[in-house]
Parts: C-alpha cells; sequence; structure tokens
C-alpha cells in the first residue's frame, strides 16, 4: 500500500502538480523524500512534518492532506496516510499506525511510544 502526493506550489497549476505525483510506500520514505525535494525549509524531520487533513478536491478526486515541512506546504496527499493502525502517539492524542513499531506517529511524526494501557 502506498500514499499519492504531489508538490502543493508548482508552475503550470494542478495539471503539472499531477504529473509530478509520485507513490510513498511508508513514512520514511515520506521523509527521504521530503530531504531530497524541500530540504530549503530545514532538514525533514518526525517533529517538523505535520500532516492535516486540507478538504477534498473535485478537479482530482482527491481527499486532499497538506503535508508541511516546518509550517510550510510542500505536499498534497490523497487521502490519510495509509500505513496500518493501533497505539498512541507520544503526544498521546492520536491513534496511529506502525509498520516496524519504530516509526514515528502518522500525524505529527512524534517518536514511537507505546500505550502502557
Amino acid at each position: 500500500m502506498s500514499w499519492r502526493v504531489r508538490p502543493a506550489r508548482i508552475s503550470g497549476g494542478l495539471a503539472a502538480a499531477l504529473e509530478k505525483a509520485v507513490d510513498i510506500p511508508s513514512r520514511i520514505a515520506l521523509l527521504e523524500h521530503l530531504r531530497e525535494h524541500y530540504d530549503h525549509w530545514g532538514r525533514a524531520e518526525p517533529g517538523n512534518v505535520s500532516v492535516e487533513p486540507y478538504g477534498y478536491d473535485e478537479r482530482c478526486d482527491w481527499d486532499t492532506h497538506l503535508i508541511c515541512v516546518n509550517g510550510h506546504a510542500a505536499l498534497f496527499a490523497k487521502g490519510p496516510m495509509p500505513f496500518p493502525l493501533n497505539e498512541m502517539c507520544a503526544r498521546g492524542d492520536h491513534s496511529f499506525s506502525w509498520r516496524s513499531g519504530l516509526e514515528p506517529c502518522r500525524y505529527c511524526f512524534a517518536p514511537p511510544q507505546k500505550d502502557k494501557g
């Protein structure tokens, strides 16, 4: 399972952004993609990457989510992050997925912390 993402800002509008869309297979791959293409806002790290629902875009039929680095819009994603679920984020306010047990929260990218409950 992967996550389709496209640039949030690109000359040429939506058509150009959709041409540059890529599939991201994991949270780690997302960080690597952000580091490779969006390092001008600082190195993408678990603590400075956020994912927020953005709204439905009828032009491309996407339940769009916005991915930011240090508060700057980097990517739009098709749907919420699709990686499996079951623990609590270190901040304690997100249910989220694990792939290996070593990956950060899918919403705030906080480091893993097992639910003690």
